[in-house]
């Protein structure tokens, strides 16, 4: 007969950290494999392009979000990607407010168009909440008028083995607090 340790929560001998985090509870993740493209207006975002749902066990805990998205642009400059939370934009989660700036989660920048990049951020976000809560990522560009942005290919996307074909993905770990 195998034996079974089965507990709602492990604590540090000397207790959780401030500020800090127990351990983790459970993992969800969604992976993208298809690309996507969208013919955007400047700073008109798109999405949630990835979502993932959890269901926090305890109010009190954390829930890490940590997203990987391989892009693709048809321009030579920034595209970024904004962390959202039940579809609004998670205000913790992007930079300070400043005059018209953009706040946004992270950023990347393309100088080719046959070419891929990355933009990747965690976050640990606070929701208080033991509901199910769905995180998303949704994407934009900052150059002049409209323009292609792609998920997972470049551009010109050829029919080559030397055009990569990549994948992007949403974690989400439930941590306790």
């Amino acid at each position: 007969m195998a034996s079974q340790l089965r507990v709602d929560k492990i604590e540090p001998v000397n207790g959780v950290p401030t500020g800090g985090a127990g351990g983790i509870i459970q993992c969800v993740q969604t992976v993208r494999t298809s690309v996507g493209a969208w013919d955007l207006a400047t700073l008109t975002e798109v999405g949630p392009v990835m979502e993932a749902t959890i269901t926090p066990k305890f109010s009190t805990s954390k829930i890490m979000v940590w997203t990987h998205c391989c892009m693709g642009f048809a321009n030579d400059g920034n595209c970024s990607i904004t962390l959202v939370r039940g579809g609004s934009i998670i205000t913790a989660a992007t930079g300070d407010a400043s005059g018209n700036k953009t706040r946004v989660s992270a950023t990347g920048h393309t100088d080719a168009t046959a070419r891929q990049f990355n933009i990747s951020t965690m976050f640990l976000d606070s929701p208080a909440s033991t509901s199910a809560l769905t995180y998303g990522v949704k994407l934009r560009h900052a150059e002049n008028g409209t323009t292609w942005i792609y998920l997972n290919r470049n551009h010109t996307d050829t029919d080559s083995a030397l055009t990569l074909r990549p994948v992007s993905s949403l974690t989400l770990m439930e941590m306790s607090a």
